[in-house]
């Protein structure tokens, strides 16, 4: 019994280790030359190896565990490192853990250090690379992410270039530093949706070429551009001529407009009567107007892409010879009327908003409707539904009260009211009478009428909201 339990327990034991080997070797359990480890980490430690990683689909990281020489690669008899075609990574992640993917030392004939076609969802990470005439290549790729990257070509190789991408979308470039490229820094081509992160870039040594340290083509879309910087030389011994693609400083917007002579304003500027092009600062609102006498202005802002061409075709609405905000007899919403002839605008009122109203008339509604090309009038009484008259229409509720000062005899018409509740030392002054002191908060005020030649007045007056209180004063003559 002891003896066959010694015996399974040497089984046992047997098994783990060479899983454990097997783990080791494999990448499938625990880490490697000191790597972390996680489930779905894989490794690699040359071209062949990597390009097999990448395109296994149970990794979901592939580690670089050492320096790669492209120059190996290409003596036996493949002109890239890494090259990859036609599948979905599935957000797999190439992280070189800052070691380099050297290029041409011994023969400038080799091309890529990874090459891209038709990938998509794939993320390359932490990488230097040294002496490429191209270091990443992609063509026809979704939703590549390329972050955290040096390119250093060492010395300026003819026709070299960094990053060059092409009929593409979705391509994300993020904390990048671009070192001695000879014909440009990265290259875009024909791709929507790229994005600019982090950019650090200094270009040819010969003051002769002066690459664009990015090019931008036609019919690419920028999404985004932040913090790039041309001729960063910090650390880098780095002092050549640096430019920028004009692409990624202006778009170009090209207005149009169906009626002749109509004017334009970018910014608040006069440019003059449509059509007209400008070059317009990129990644910032632009405010665009379009006017002309008889039609309604409209207004449009845009924000431009980097190298991106636009054009807007304005097409203005007739204003009618009379215009109704509220559409007619509304009696709950204050509207105005527009008329073009004679040229004025005019809103609902409250009568009592006007001095010397009549008693009675304090919930009157003045409501301004068309009537054919003209302005009329029409006095609603808002008492007729329950309501009040308050701010141009009749409203329900009302947090305000109303005072109506009238003075007599005939010889005080035009006494001056003054007013302050009774909590204030100060009076204020409001008008002469007849008049209505409006928009009192309800509560107790103190009314002062007074007039050359005749006694003053004061009256305590109750203010109730939505209620207009009379006060009817006789002056004694002095």
């Amino acid at each position: 019994m002891k003896k066959s339990l010694r015996i399974t327990i040497l089984i046992i034991v047997g098994i783990v280790i060479v899983f454990l080997i097997l783990s080791w070797a494999f990448g499938l359990f625990g880490g490697k030359d000191g790597i972390p480890f996680a489930p779905g980490d894989c490794y690699c430690d040359s071209c062949r190896s990597c390009t097999n990683q990448l395109g296994n689909a149970s990794c979901n990281i592939v580690y670089l565990t050492q320096d790669l020489d492209t120059n190996f690669n290409f003596s036996n008899g493949y002109p890239h490192c890494i090259e990859l075609k036609y599948f979905n990574a599935n957000g797999r992640i190439f992280d070189c853990l800052m070691f380099n993917i050297t290029g041409f030392r011994y023969n400038e004939n080799t091309s890529g250090a990874i090459v891209l076609v038709n990938i998509s969802n794939l993320t390359i990470r932490n990488c230097g690379f040294d002496s490429h005439r191209t270091a990443i290549f992609i063509s026809r790729g979704f939703s590549i992410n390329i972050t955290n990257n040096i390119f250093n070509l060492g010395r300026p190789i003819k026709d070299s270039r960094s990053i060059y991408v092409s009929d593409s979308s979705e391509i994300d470039l993020k904390s990048i530093i671009l070192k001695y490229y000879d014909l440009i820094g990265i290259s875009i081509i024909r791709v929507l949706n790229v994005s600019f992160d982090n950019i650090s870039a200094c270009g040819s040594s010969s003051p002769s070429l002066w690459p664009p340290d990015i090019s931008v083509s036609s019919g690419s879309i920028i999404t985004k551009i932040k913090d790039v910087y041309c001729n960063f030389s910090e650390g880098m011994n780095c002092n050549y001529s640096c430019n920028r693609d004009p692409g990624l400083e202006n778009g170009t917007l090209t207005i149009l407009s169906t009626q002749s002579q109509t004017n334009i304003s970018i910014d608040g500027t006069y440019q003059g009567y449509a059509p007209i092009t400008r070059s317009l600062k990129s990644n910032k609102i632009h405010t665009c107007t379009a006017s002309k006498q008889g039609y309604k202005s409209e207004t449009r802002t845009i924000i431009l892409n980097p190298g991106e061409v636009y054009s807007w075709n304005f097409n203005l609405s007739l204003i009618p010879p009379c215009n109704d905000s509220d559409n007619g007899l509304n009696y709950t919403i204050k509207g105005n009327v527009t008329t073009i002839s004679p040229s004025a605008t005019t809103w609902d009122k409250c009568l009592r908003d006007q001095q010397g109203v009549s008693p009675g008339q304090e919930q009157l509604l003045w409501e301004r409707y068309c009537s054919g090309v003209s302005m009329a009038t029409k006095n609603y009484d808002c008492k007729s539904e329950g309501k009040y008259c308050e701010d141009g229409r009749c409203s329900v509720n009302t947090t305000v009260g109303f005072i109506y000062a009238v003075s007599n005899p005939a010889g005080t018409i035009g006494a001056q009211v003054y007013y302050k509740n009774f909590t204030s030392t100060s009076w204020i002054y409001f008008g002469t009478t007849p008049t209505i002191v409006k928009n009192l908060k309800p509560g107790q005020y103190n009314v002062k009428i007074s007039k050359s030649g005749w006694y003053e007045n004061i009256s305590q007056v109750n203010v109730f909201a939505g209620n207009t209180t009379k006060l009817n004063v006789t002056l004694n003559k002095i």
